[in-house]
């Protein structure tokens, strides 16, 4: 090692920063794959969501529920041990004294909450917590509302479902809970009554034995049938999710945060197996050609009696040596960095360090042991008994690792390299696609209870005074937020005529605040702004005779078999569940546009205005001084809503947060592949070092004989060229059948073109050229004489 300083420094370079990435992705992946399993019944705990579906299309599937009779299985199945509701989750609005917060993760629970969830005791008591008007906080919770004093007994206003306060005792404080859980919690209330056990809920259940749940699921059918009264035509399914299974393989309607993939899961060990195979073939390729310099050592240690199996014990220790020097070093630059790797995935990271540890000696041991026999083949195939073979490597070590090696290094890196390309392509697009409705200089004012809802008009009018505001509107649901709250449409006078649509309820000027493009008709009329300002309870007096008129989208006409200037003027109405508004006319269609993700196909929409429906406010600016203007913003929410807490963000930032995950593991993937490139560089360097050494006095005669710089790089690079050109012939269809899989998750997607290919490819052309010409360069600014006399 000490002799060969720079085949040592690569060798071990190369291999400590496969490992370092083989550990930042075990972490990642081990991580994604802990959700809840934390919890000690986590075997044992479900939840229960329900998908319903119709003759006309309509089918969602959601991870929660409104059905009251759920509260009911625990008497029909015995195999039910406890059944628990976190409800009224919506954003809480709190009060303690004179200062406001504003909640999400927020919710109303059953006190068997604890004997389901393991949430660990800090102060208080938990036989204490969740009676009648008392709360939960987390610790980070309890610090933001009372600092350093201490948080039990204290009181609190809270609001409910209806925006009504109420107050609370803390009861306890409780850990936060950690990261890998798809259910962050900030604070518990308790529901104060069986009366209160109703409406929208997430609801879980604990099972006595975990073998129970294909028994109540088979009966589910027969419970339902006596609890519902559905109509022929119309499905209603209860499904039980394994608590284990909800992060990585749920993607339901509602969910309570946006849950991982395990493709992406199967991605991300795929890469690691990739950068494994690089820097393993580059530690075996660089082990060989310490080992082929040492021929002359092994030919005479062989003469003087050295048994094979000695030499072969001496490779194995001398690679597990190098190969525990580089693992110790990556495993200390881990631990030192962690901290910030957690910074770049944007949360704290759960794994097994033992686990690591364990790994990581394992794969340390099994690359030792294949380096060791793979250079075997190399070195032991030498008649080391014919004095001229103690100079020349072994025809094996041209066919095994040259070709077949470094073969399965380029097709690895040109791999990882074409994925990366699409992936970036496919998240650019998504980022960068026309919308249907304009997002720049758009501020949005999020979760506004009724209170503040009541004075939408006047808090407009006073809001547009202030310079750089041009218009301000209120909207059910921001563009960005899935509304998935589908019902039937039907049409007057023409009943068979029926679809499925999401509504959203926008104000009037919505739709020309936010830029969406009307493709026949106008606006909504004005008369539906009439009683606005009047009280909830008048408000849902009228709301079923209440006159209503609506806007359809692209699809919804489409489906509905109309041109769009045929749909002006139809009779149409919507409902859900409970709820019927009464027929209108249609009074303009709407361009389509993406109200959730591109992930998401866009579907029928109906537009009407309902103020008992808007939550938030879009506000139009034009101004570059955003900090000046926010703060008159927030002066004059403070004088409107003293007992209000605002929530300000802007569009562009909402959109953003649709692709999280995606830029997140898009970083991680570009990362990856970066260093990838770095280490196939390494060992391609060492490789072609080696090849141009043994090839010194070759290469010192063809100077002598004319040849000039561009004929040694030609030929010294015909190999690998070719190499480089098979392998791009067997991995570029599998990397378009691959990614073209990859790319069917998202509804709106790129096509696969050249440019991965020819980036990936063109990148490893330029590899080899570029180490090639350097080498080369090297070697001829070297005396012929002096090369052939060997010094």
């Amino acid at each position: 090692m000490k002799r060969k300083k720079a085949t040592t420094a690569m060798n071990v370079f190369g291999m400590a920063l496969t490992f370092l990435i083989c550990m930042a992705i075990f972490s990642y992946v081990s991580h994604e794959m802990s959700f809840d399993k934390y919890h000690k019944n986590v075997d044992r705990i479900y939840r229960v969501t329900y998908r319903f579906q119709n003759a006309n299309g309509y089918d969602i599937q959601w991870a929660r529920m409104n059905q009251t009779w759920v509260n009911e299985l625990p008497n029909s199945f015995p195999q039910i041990d406890k059944l628990v509701r976190f409800q009224s989750f919506r954003t809480r609005d709190i009060q303690i004294g004179s200062n406001n917060f504003r909640e999400n993760y927020a919710y109303a629970v059953d006190k068997e909450v604890f004997d389901l969830f393991d949430f660990e005791i800090v102060k208080g008591s938990l036989a204490e917590s969740l009676t009648p008007y008392t709360v939960v906080l987390t610790t980070t919770s309890a610090q933001k509302y009372f600092g350093s004093e201490d948080p039990i007994g204290e009181t609190m206003e809270i609001s409910n479902d209806l925006g009504i306060k109420e107050t609370y005792k803390v009861s306890a404080v409780i850990k936060d809970p950690p990261s890998n859980t798809h259910l962050p919690i900030t604070l518990l209330t308790s529901i104060n009554s069986e009366n209160e056990r109703t409406g929208w809920a997430y609801v879980y259940m604990l099972l006595k034995d975990k073998a129970d749940i294909q028994s109540i699921q088979e009966k589910m059918p027969d419970f339902i049938a006596d609890h519902e009264n559905l109509a022929d035509e119309d499905k209603l399914t209860v499904n039980f999710q394994p608590l284990t299974s909800i992060h990585l393989h749920s993607n339901l309607s509602r969910e309570i945060v946006a849950n991982g993939n395990i493709k992406y899961v199967v991605i991300f060990i795929f890469v690691g197996l990739f950068l494994l195979i690089i820097g393993t073939v580059n530690f075996i390729n660089l082990n060989t050609i310490q080992s082929l310099e040492r021929i002359k050592e092994f030919g005479l240690r062989q003469s003087f009696g050295a048994p094979k199996g000695e030499m072969k014990v001496q490779m194995v220790l001398e690679a597990l040596i190098i190969a525990l020097f580089s693992a110790a070093i990556a495993l200390v630059v881990f631990t030192t960095g962690l901290k910030y790797f957690e910074q770049f995935v944007g949360h704290s990271l759960v794994f097994s360090y033992l686990e690591m540890v364990l790994g990581l000696i394992a794969l340390t041991g099994l690359i030792s042991l294949v380096s060791a026999l793979i250079t075997g083949l190399s070195m032991m195939r030498i008649d080391f008994g014919q004095i001229g073979n103690w100079f020349k490597p072994s025809a094996s070590y041209k066919s095994v690792q040259k070709y077949i090696l470094l073969g399965l290094q380029f097709s690895a890196m040109l791999l990882l390299i074409t994925s990366m390309v699409i992936i970036q392509r496919q998240f650019t697009y998504m980022t960068q696609k026309n919308l249907g409705y304009e997002s720049d200089q758009i501020l949005v004012l999020r979760n506004n209870n009724r209170e503040v809802m009541r004075k939408y008009k006047s808090f407009k009018n006073e809001l547009k005074r202030i310079s750089g505001v041009l218009d301000l509107t209120a909207v059910m649901e921001v563009p960005s937020v899935p509304v998935k709250d589908q019902g039937p449409v039907t049409v007057l006078g023409d009943e068979q005529n029926t679809i499925s649509a999401d509504m959203q309820v926008m104000d009037l000027n919505a739709p020309e605040l936010l830029g969406i493009e009307f493709i026949a008709g106008s606006q909504l009329p004005q008369y539906l702004q009439q009683s606005t300002d009047q009280p909830d309870s008048v408000l849902w007096e009228n709301f079923a005779t209440k006159q209503r008129a609506y806007l359809i989208n692209e699809s919804a006409c489409k489906k509905l078999g109309w041109s769009p200037e045929e749909a002006i003027g139809q009779q149409i109405n919507w409902s859900i569940g409970d709820f019927s508004l009464q027929h209108g006319p249609v009074t303009g269609v709407i361009r389509d546009f993406h109200q959730e993700s591109l992930n998401e196909q866009i579907r029928p929409v109906v537009i009407t205005y309902e103020p008992l429906w808007v939550r938030h406010m879009l506000v139009k600016i034009n101004s570059d001084d955003h900090f000046g203007l926010y703060s008159s913003i927030e002066d004059l929410w403070k004088n409107t809503f003293p007992d209000q807490p605002l929530e300000i963000s802007n569009l562009d930032y909402e959109l953003e947060q649709q692709y999280l995950q995606e830029k997140k593991q898009l970083k991680l993937i570009s990362s990856f592949t970066f260093l990838a490139i770095l280490i196939a560089f390494i060992g391609l360097y060492g490789m072609m070092a080696y090849t141009i050494k043994l090839r010194l006095k070759e290469l010192a005669i063809r100077r002598v004989l004319g040849s000039n710089w561009l004929n040694s790089l030609r030929l010294l690079s015909r190999e690998y060229m070719i190499l480089a050109l098979v392998s791009m012939i067997i991995v570029f269809p599998l990397a378009y059948w691959l990614m073209n899989g990859w790319l069917a998750n998202y509804a709106y997607h790129i096509s696969i073109n050249g440019t991965g290919f020819l980036l990936s490819g063109g990148l490893l052309f330029m590899l080899i050229s570029l180490t090639l010409t350097y080498q080369i360069t090297v070697t001829t600014n070297k005396n012929p004489s002096t090369v052939l006399r060997g010094e």
